[in-house]
């Protein structure tokens, strides 16, 4: 059986935005230095269960707010990798980059961030 979902991540200590001027004023590093700093930190994950009709070719398309969700755990993050990307193990968040039984959905932008996600790790290592 095929179905479509979203996931989404939830930081467990609450979504705190940043005021405008403390965006600005941010270091282009901002996120990775401050996650650091509230070592270890806990996501809940979940997933968005569509319907038939439900869009799945834009993103940005809502779905109805009654669609069900369902938790599928808690990402932990306790410390730093300081081994990751050497020799080829890189580290990305490539949407396209997926688990067997899992298929992307017919939104183009997932197809554009890959070849973006290569770009970046061409530039980086």
């Amino acid at each position: 059986m095929r179905r479509a979902i979203r996931w989404e991540l939830t930081p467990e200590a609450g979504v705190h935005l940043l005021s405008e001027d403390q965006r600005e004023a941010a270091h282009s590093d901002y996120l990775m230095r401050e996650i650091l700093t509230r070592l270890p930190v806990r996501f809940r994950l979940r997933a968005q269960l569509a319907q038939d009709g439900d869009p799945t070719h834009d993103s940005t398309a809502r779905w109805p707010a009654d669609r069900e969700w369902i938790d599928m755990g808690t990402v932990e993050m306790t410390a730093p990798d300081t081994e990751r990307e050497t020799g080829g193990d890189i580290l990305v968040m490539d949407p396209m980059r997926l688990t067997p039984g899992i298929e992307p959905s017919d939104d183009p932008i997932l197809h554009v961030r890959s070849a973006a996600y290569s770009v970046s790790v061409a530039q980086r290592t």
